[in-house]
């Protein structure tokens, strides 16, 4: 395998693979800068249909609610923190606080 680096190559910032959509859009099914969030009773099923995370026919009752937004904001954190370096650190070689959260959240 070459690692070897070239002053010459380019980066180029596209489309990122399937997985780090899925995740970046079921984070962004809230927006706290615009006060919108998509996991409510109303539109949560079709938002996580079209993230084919449910069946077309999914029904969700009013308890999976909470269990989804405890682990989309424990993923949000968690992100947030891995924008810092020393957090960076942190959230993959230690437990943090947000890492817990999320572990919790999607044990519920």
């Amino acid at each position: 395998m070459d690692l070897s680096y070239s002053s010459s190559a380019r980066l180029t910032i596209g489309e990122p693979p399937p997985p780090v959509r899925l995740i970046r859009d079921f984070v962004n099914t809230a927006e706290p800068q615009l006060g919108t969030d998509q996991l409510v009773p109303l539109t949560a099923a079709e938002r996580l249909e079209r993230l084919g995370l449910v069946t077309p026919d999914a029904r969700l009752a009013a308890t999976d609610l909470p269990p989804l937004v405890g682990v989309r904001e424990g993923l949000r954190e968690v992100l947030r923190d891995a924008l810092d370096v020393p957090s960076f650190v942190a959230v993959w070689g230690e437990t943090t606080p947000s890492v817990l959260r999320l572990q919790r959240a999607m044990t519920s």
